[in-house]
């Protein structure tokens, strides 16, 4: 039945984006207070690792090391590429 509806244009559904729903990406802003900036290039961890800020929903992760090119967030579950996480600005 659902096939003869769409044949003769009965109930209409809107087409799927292709990354899914995007409002937890547009309600998702980071702390006012928090200031971010890009990994740099030349940056370590030290000895208790850094916390890392995904760029797409700010969504803090714990990292040891930055033998890594690409890491994707526990949260949302987008891939992003190393020098696109975020880090403290305060955080040296």
């Amino acid at each position: 039945m659902k096939f003869l509806d769409w044949l003769l244009g009965g109930e209409q559904k809107p087409a799927p984006t292709p990354l899914g729903d995007l409002k937890i990406f547009e309600e998702s802003k980071p702390d006012e207070t928090l200031k971010l900036k890009t990994v740099p290039k030349w940056t370590h961890p030290g000895k208790k690792g850094k916390t890392v800020y995904c760029p797409r929903c700010f969504h803090g992760t714990h990292v040891g090391h930055f033998a890594w090119t690409a890491m994707s967030c526990p949260k949302c579950k987008a891939s992003a590429g190393k020098y696109d996480w975020l880090l403290r600005a305060d955080d040296g």
